[in-house]
């Protein structure tokens, strides 16, 4: 697992926003809360530490919603540094066969906890089969068969809900 670590988005919060902000948006910068992608109705905001305004933040004219590149992708919410995150990204990415939370948490200096939630969200990102939760118990009940216990426990019982149990066991050894 070979990673540059002299690249200049592991070292520089800057160059690691600009990285991001164009793997995220390479068409021009849209709008996470509204979807407008007319350029000419979002600006950047300078950053000014005394009025505690960010480096990175965009405003929308439309909805009037300020963002950032981290705004509604795995990043939100976390004070974590841009230049980790790129590292963590690169690390469990490149290595062949995963990597721990705990192997994380050493390679790019950060607690066991903070290694653990970026390790969890980075993973969660990287899943193929992200389907929405109703789609997931559509996609279930369709795969379930016909003769499942929920089918054999409904067809045990009349139209009031009362059970057939000892109707059926009479009327089955009956027969034969």
């Amino acid at each position: 697992m070979t990673v540059n670590l002299t690249d200049p988005i592991f070292n520089d919060e800057d160059k690691a926003r600009a990285y991001f902000e164009q793997i995220r948006w390479p068409n021009g910068v849209t709008c996470t809360h509204c979807g407008n992608a007319n350029s000419a109705r979002i600006y950047a905001i300078a950053a000014n530490p005394a009025k505690k305004v960010r480096a990175g933040l965009w405003e929308c004219q439309d909805c009037h919603g300020q963002f950032t590149v981290r705004t509604g992708g795995v990043m939100e919410s976390s004070h974590l540094p841009l230049t980790k995150w790129a590292l963590a990204y690169r690390f469990m990415a490149s290595s062949k066969k995963g990597m721990s939370a705990h192997q994380l948490h050493r390679s790019i200096g950060v607690t066991y906890k903070t290694a653990w939630f970026m390790w969890h969200r980075i993973r969660e990102a990287m899943r193929e089969d992200v389907l929405p939760p109703m789609a997931a118990q559509a996609r279930s009940l369709r795969l379930m068969k016909p003769s499942s216990a929920r089918d054999r426990i409904s067809s045990s019982m009349d139209a009031a809900g009362r059970s057939n149990a000892g109707r059926l066991e009479s009327a089955s050894s009956s027969r034969w």
